[in-house]
């Protein structure tokens, strides 16, 4: 997995939707959006859910489901991109 720096410390990556935490900005087609929720596990295992907002617009939350083998293109914040102990 390829990481490039970015000016403003943030981390480009291409995750597995398992791998998703709070802080992980993402785009799509409605536009950009962070994980503001620690996703969960869902129907045994197969699903992720996650409480996302838009970054300039806390009040604009909603919930987003990915398969876990899903890749997706997220930037971490520098300091953020360590496992979890």
């Amino acid at each position: 997995m390829s990481s490039r720096p970015r000016a403003d410390r943030e981390w480009t990556h291409v995750l597995f939707a398992i791998q998703l935490r709070i802080g992980d900005r993402f785009t799509d087609l409605d536009g950009a959006w962070e994980i503001v929720g620690d996703p969960s596990i869902i129907h045994d295992g197969r699903t992720i859910q996650a409480r996302v907002a838009r970054p300039n617009d806390r009040r604009c939350i909603k919930h987003m489901t990915w398969a876990t083998h899903e890749k997706i293109p997220v930037r971490r914040s520098a300091g953020r991109h360590e496992p979890r102990g």
